[in-house]
């Protein structure tokens, strides 16, 4: 196993065997149990459930089996989570992206959990793999089966360009391929379809009995432009074409004092799981970064039928474009525009009306990989000659098509009218419609959301590959960085970096230096189970744990007070795997069924080390 920067090797020559643990490590548990009750009363703790597709579904099944199986060893099997609850102290969930998807399986589907408790009730990794594999992973293979003609040479191009946001394009072109057009219907047809779970299902509905009364925290991004600053053009979203015309958005900005927004800003649906109440418990938005956002502006841009070089068309155009234009290409000028009278709602009671909101909608929000291309007009203009649209859209205003924000802003967009731009821009600004993109934007561990509610401690799960590369827009090389997603958010860390010409950002939330606490920090490796003669390559290059601790400061886009202690307990899972593709399947069954193993071989630790981290 590669060793990164401040890990504990001395792991690595300790012999463990399965159910090492005597009783008396169990006697000296339970009295720890009961000397930490009092602790565990007064603090917050938040599970964060890091964004990469169906890569993190895979593996926080397997993490979250693994420990059910270690902490209820002796207990008689099947095992069932709501009777051996190891997220019992777990207040709140915090979720991006593929972590998303995890969330919302074991909370709404009791078909995924009923995966997840036969992984547990496994007796041999092998066991648990094929538990994943016949609940899971052949139905999620069958959707690429009939993937067209068309659409096989689109998704072996994604494949070879590689990245997270190319894969995510490939696993698209499958649905494309089978009559799918939208973001949705990937997530619907083949994540929840696969999960159990319906599109009628509401964030209030009814969940499985091991989260009842815990929070929810779906966290994603709101696409909001850039205002024009320090001799750097403004960028605007946008948010459809209509064949000829587009449509683009930017919100104003309040008055001189409030933070800038900076092209995304970071946002969450909340519902207090299995209860009644139709309203977030928490706001989408913090207050003060709402207030910040102003007024929305729409406007609708057509050809300039004879551009010259020189002309105001093409400064605009170059404005919009955000760099230099190709003077053969038809050139867009601005033609109407509307904006609102007032700022936006700060309350945003559409966004946080979780009886009329759609757990598909929700995870579809949290995971659009290819939401930022808003900000990118060529590929805006591509999405819509290919009739696709992977950037979710809702409305924040009450347009009379009932309560579902997604569904009133599917609506509209449909019935853009290629020759009416100002009738469409009206339209759009009574509504105000905005595009939405995949919480990875803004926050990518789901951390900052949870610390924002209240959470002092969180169990982060991620995984990493040694391997990840990651591009910053500070002319620095590309360099390794696995643990990017973590360290960023200490002072000093990047600010923003770039894929594929996609920016996406960081936010510095920790009053420590990135550089202090990348050097102080030690993760511990688990124990590599032995390797036998037909013992299937799984893809776990290692699984390692560690604390991080820092001070928050003041954030207004996440509404996080300075001063607060906040302490991160991470497990990670180090593997060359990517976020997913249905074709090679198989491999995230072999990989479930590793890291089950990893865990069960290494129960006495696991207990010993992660169990207080659960309250155990």
């Amino acid at each position: 196993q590669p060793a990164c920067a401040g890990e504990d090797s001395a792991g690595l020559l300790q012999v463990r065997t399965q159910g090492a643990r005597g009783a008396a490590g169990q006697a000296l548990q339970g009295a720890a149990g009961a000397a930490g009750g009092q602790e565990r009363a007064s603090t917050k703790r938040a599970l964060a459930l890091q964004g990469g597709g169906v890569l993190s579904l895979s593996a926080f099944a397997a993490l979250s089996a693994g420990l059910l199986s270690v902490f209820a060893e002796n207990e008689p099997k099947p095992l069932k989570l709501a009777d051996h609850n190891i997220f019992k102290d777990i207040a709140f969930i915090s979720s991006n992206s593929g972590g998303s998807w995890f969330a919302a399986s074991m909370l709404y589907s009791p078909k995924f959990l009923n995966v997840v408790e036969k992984m547990a009730s496994a007796t041999t990794p092998a066991g648990a793999r094929s538990a994943f594999d016949m609940g899971w992973t052949q139905a999620y293979a069958a959707t690429a089966k009939n993937t067209s003609i068309v659409a096989k040479p689109f998704v072996a191009l994604c494949r070879k360009v590689g990245g997270s946001f190319c894969e995510g394009l490939a696993e698209f072109g499958f649905v494309y391929s089978n009559g799918g057009s939208t973001w949705r219907d990937f997530v619907e047809k083949v994540i929840f379809n696969v999960s159990g779970i319906g599109p009628d299902i509401k964030l209030n509905s009814k969940v499985n009995a091991w989260a009842q009364d815990k929070t929810w925290l779906v966290c994603h991004s709101l696409l909001v432009g850039r205002p024009q600053v320090q001799g750097r053009e403004e960028e605007l979203v946008g948010l459809a074409r209509a064949t000829v015309e587009g449509f683009y958005y930017k919100f104003t900005g309040s008055a001189a004092g409030n933070p800038r927004p900076r092209l995304y800003v970071p946002a969450k649906f909340s519902v207090a799981l299995g209860g009644a109440a139709s309203v977030a418990p928490h706001d989408y938005i913090p207050k003060e970064a709402a207030q910040a956002l102003g007024k929305l502006n729409y406007t609708a841009w057509g050809p300039v039928p004879s551009p010259t070089p020189n002309s105001a068309a093409l400064v605009e155009h170059a404005n919009i474009a955000g760099g230099d234009v190709n003077e053969s290409l038809p050139l867009l000028r601005p033609t109407h525009s509307a904006a609102t009278k007032n700022p936006v709602d700060a309350a945003f009671p559409k966004l946080t009306n979780v009886g009329a909101l759609s757990v598909l909608d929700a995870s579809t929000a949290s995971s659009a990989v290819a939401g930022g291309i808003g900000l990118i007009p060529a590929f805006l203009f591509g999405e819509s000659a290919a009739g696709l649209s992977l950037t979710p859209r809702a409305t924040l205003a009450d347009v009379g098509d009932g309560v579902d924000p997604f569904k009133a802003a599917t609506k509209l967009v449909k019935g853009l009218f290629t020759f009416a731009p100002e009738r469409d821009v009206t339209q759009l600004r009574d509504a105000q419609a905005v595009a939405l993109a995949d919480g990875g934007y803004t926050e990518n561990t789901g951390v900052a959301q949870a610390i924002a509610v209240g959470a002092d401690e969180v169990v982060l799960f991620m995984h990493f590959s040694a391997d990840t590369l990651h591009e910053f827009t500070d002319s620095r090389p590309k360099v390794p960085d696995p643990m990017g997603d973590v360290y960023n958010l200490f002072e000093g860390g990047f600010e923003n970096g770039i894929s594929l010409h996609q920016e996406y950002l960081y936010y510095q939330l920790f009053t420590e230096s990135r550089k202090d606490v990348e050097s102080k920090t030690v993760f511990h490796n688990l124990t590599p189970p032995p390797r036998t003669s037909g013992t299937r390559a799984n893809g776990v290059k290692g699984v390692s744990y560690g604390t991080v601790t820092g001070t928050t400061k003041a954030s207004p886009w996440f509404g996080i007070k300075e001063g607060r202690s906040v302490k991160l307990n991470i497990i990670r899972i180090q593997t060359p795997l990517d976020i997913g593709f249905r074709d090679r399947a198989e491999l995230y069954s072999d990989f479930v069924g590793g890291v089950f193993e990893w865990l069960t071989f290494n129960d006495g630790e696991v207990r010993d080390k992660l169990g207080p981290w659960f309250g155990f």
